[in-house]
């Protein structure tokens, strides 16, 4: 009979292997996008000392540079592997715990055929937890090239000046991971990216702008507004197993098969069937970037503070995603959005719901929200939420669950005055 222990999830076969790393002595040549979250004049400065600048292998031969203010913590996406393995051994350990009952049942009788498909199941997720594990180990969850950046041009960083926000690491879950990969780039997340990502690509109405996005995940949102409105974007993103996981496809391009839905747990399932369906990711043939530009920082969004100092940077817009909930205090990513647009025309476009973070200090409504943000500065030109609720992770029309995984997400436009 098999149980959990057939998998090779039970077995500890991920070896952590450390990044080779050097740091750059002296770095005077940052990306252009970079000068997004940074001081303009300090950028322009920076720039022209060609001559000097040190860049990465990434930065000379991939379309997209993953920039980095201090080194990763490349344990992390060890970690990643080790959480994705110990759940799903979890799963399979419950149903061999079902399969025991039914074995061992002598209330009802004639449960063969249900006793099979029990045991069925267990070997046939066992066989695509393996699989999938060796693409998280060998693909995704790997260290990436990266253009380490020092803002203020000095050799060395305090390790405290860039703090991660997310002290839990809920975005680095694996599982959050692969729905971010199925939403951004599968054909089975295309809906989704229609009612949310084409609405905020609506509201550039100009090539060329200054984009920052924040919370950038897996980097389609990011990726559409550099190529289809040639804008000069900087994606940003605290999560290592996010970026790791955008990097595969974005920095590296790759592609592959991935299992999104066989890790979902047990309850509300409609047919078991459909949590073995097999998707296709990226897709989309080539991710390159031909008259936009497109950069990917790994930090924290108030991380920034440390960059700009007092001073005020100069971005057209900011596009947030399916962010501005994540906030531990909603005030201060106000405050920094508002901090980073230009002065008079910086536009925020926002969408998403305000399922405010569990640690979050301050819950608004989406009224209260609409007076603090016309309070601070704003013009607000759009808003309104949703009627129709939207998937969060895929909309291929097949009915999974008895429970409805979806949001009516809050659509705003907003202008410094």
């Amino acid at each position: 009979m098999a149980t959990a222990s057939s998998s090779k999830l039970s077995q500890n076969s991920i070896a952590s292997q450390p990044h080779a790393w050097s740091f750059h002595d002296n770095v005077a040549a940052l990306p252009f996008s970079f000068a997004i979250i940074c001081l303009l004049s300090v950028f322009t400065l920076l720039y022209n000392k060609t001559s000097t600048g040190v860049y990465s292998s990434s930065a000379r031969w991939n379309n997209v540079s993953f920039i980095v203010f201090q080194e990763p913590d490349w344990t992390l996406l060890h970690k990643c592997v080790e959480q994705y393995r110990t759940q799903n051994l979890r799963l399979l350990q419950t149903l061999s715990q079902g399969l025991d009952i039914l074995l061992h049942n002598q209330e009802l009788t004639n449960l063969d055929r249900i006793t099979c498909r029990v045991q069925n199941r267990i070997d046939r997720l066992s066989k695509i937890f393996d699989q999938d594990q060796d693409i998280l180990q060998r693909q995704l969850f790997v260290p990436f090239d990266t253009t380490y950046v020092l803002p203020d041009g000095e050799p060395t960083i305090s390790t405290n000046a860039f703090p991660s926000r997310a002290v839990d690491h809920s975005y680095d879950d694996p599982h959050q991971v692969v729905a971010h990969i199925v939403r951004d780039w599968t054909a089975e997340g295309k809906q989704i990216r229609r009612q949310l990502y084409d609405w905020c690509l609506s509201k550039i109405d100009k090539p060329g702008l200054r984009i920052l996005v924040p919370g950038a995940g897996m980097g389609r949102l990011a990726w559409e507004l550099a190529r289809n409105k040639h804008a000069w974007v900087e994606a940003l993103e605290s999560s290592v197993g996010m970026a790791a996981a955008a990097a595969s496809i974005l920095q590296r391009k790759q592609s592959g098969m991935i299992h999104p839905f066989s890790s979902d747990q047990f309850s509300n399932e409609v047919n078991s069937s459909h949590r073995y369906l097999r998707v296709q990711y990226p897709d989309v043939d080539d991710v390159e970037i031909f008259e936009g530009h497109l950069s990917y920082t790994v930090a924290d969004f108030l991380s920034l503070n440390s960059v700009l100092g007092n001073n005020q940077s100069q971005l057209d817009a900011v596009v947030t995603c399916f962010f501005l909930d994540t906030a531990t205090n909603v005030l201060e990513y106000i405050a920094m959005i508002t901090k980073l647009l230009k002065p008079k025309g910086g536009m925020w476009v926002n969408v998403g719901p305000l399922q405010w973070h569990q640690k979050s200090l301050i819950r608004l409504s989406a009224d209260e929200l609409y007076s603090l943000i016309e309070e601070v500065g704003f013009k607000i030109m759009e808003w309104g939420v949703d009627v129709a609720p939207i998937e969060y992770r895929s909309s291929d029309k097949l009915v999974r669950s008895t429970h409805y995984d979806a949001y009516c997400p809050l659509r705003f436009v907003a202008v410094l005055d």
